[in-house]
Formats: C-alpha cells, structure tokens, sequence
C-alpha cells in the first residue's frame, strides 16, 4: 500500500494566511537594509558580505562611524568578507520584503568564495575562529572537507578557537579535525589551539602581537 503525504495539501492553506499574518505585522515602510542588501547581491550575481561593502559605501544610506565598520574598511580595502546566513534566524527574515532566492543565493555565492578562501591555506594557511559555537565550526569543516575533495591536501594548517567557555563543536569541527594527522604523512604536521580567555583582553593581544611583527620579529633570548 502507497501512502500519500499530506503535507502538498496542507502546506498552502498553512502558508497563505501565515504569510498575510507576517506582512500585517510589519510597519508599511521599505525592506529592512539587509534585504536590500540581499537583493543587490543576488541581480549583480555578488556575494552578500561585497553587497553589503558596496551598498554601505554607495550613498544610499548614511552609516554612522563607518571607519569603525569591517564591512566597509574591508570592501574599501578589497579584502573578502563572508555572511553565512541561517534562513529564519534573523527577524528581517520575516520582512514581508524578504525574498528566499536573493538571500538563498547571497550567501551559497558567499560559501564558495569562502571555500576558494580555505584553499588558499594549503601549506601554512592560519585560520582563526572567535567565540563561534554555532554555525560557523559546521561551514568552516564543509569547507575543508570542498577543499580536500578537489584535490587540495589542505596541510599543514593551523586553527584556533578563541571562546572563554571551549564548547564541542568550535574544539571538534576547528581544533581537531581538520588538522587530524594522516596515516603516512610527511613533513610538518597540522596544529590545532583552543585558546580560552575573555575577547576584550585575548584579541587586543593578539592584534598587538601581529601588528608588532610577531613571530617573524620574535628573539629566543634569555638573560
């Protein structure tokens, strides 16, 4: 006996008054800046981290302190910036203005630019990962397992989770996997750090060490 899913019923009397409910709710203004954003990724067929470089940089919008903003110093300074979005996270999801095509595609063109990006660690690559326990542990992983599959042996690296609590994903998906050693294996290993301390003293440090030349400039000296 075959037995039919209900759901193809169900579904659109479900969604359309669903749907009328989340629009009513919302204020009749115009769509959230990270739906503009999306959508202005998706037509130029650009990622949504470069979308949001260029659409915080255009004029449209007057965005205070931009010399503080990643995003802006970074599209300024063409330096690649990734947004991995989790449909249905976020409220401007919920905008009635939100479409699933532009933001669907903003940021699958944002996971293959960040795939590229990993495989440019290959012999001696650095990756740092700061007080994520989510999503981003899971991508960086599918990154490396893209990257390795097409060939690219993606050793040796170095990661590092940066967290004041080392949770199990961050310490399974970024310290020890990927830089797991391999039967056979020649040459330098693969090394993985979990480094535990509050963001406000740990990253100054480390933006001190590297500004200062370190480890390049580091003397082994003892008195």
């Amino acid at each position: 006996m075959i037995l039919k899913s209900p759901w193809p019923a169900i579904l659109p009397r479900l969604s359309r008054p669903l749907s009328a409910r989340v629009s009513s709710a919302w204020p009749k203004k115009p769509a959230s800046t990270s739906t503009e954003i999306a959508k202005l990724a998706y037509r130029i067929r650009i990622g949504y981290g470069e979308a949001a470089g260029q659409y915080l940089t255009s004029g449209i919008l007057s965005p205070k302190h931009p010399e503080s903003s990643v995003l802006v110093e970074a599209y300024r300074r063409r330096i690649p910036v990734t947004i991995h979005l989790a449909i249905g996270t976020d409220i401007s999801h919920m905008h009635p203005a939100a479409e699933g095509t532009s933001l669907g595609a903003a940021t699958f063109s944002d996971f293959r630019l960040f795939c590229a990006l990993v495989r440019e660690m290959d012999a001696g690559g650095v990756f740092l990962q700061l007080g994520l326990c989510g999503a981003s542990p899971e991508i960086f992983l599918k990154a490396v397992s893209v990257v390795r599959n097409l060939g690219v042996p993606l050793r040796p690296i170095t990661t590092v989770n940066f967290d004041f609590i080392q949770h199990y994903r961050p310490v399974q998906n970024v310290v020890r996997r990927p830089t797991a050693p391999v039967s056979g294996q020649k040459g330098r290993s693969s090394r993985g750090f979990a480094i535990t301390g509050h963001h406000e003293i740990l990253l100054p440090l480390v933006a001190a060490a590297l500004a200062s030349g370190w480890p390049a400039s580091e003397k082994h000296t003892r008195s």
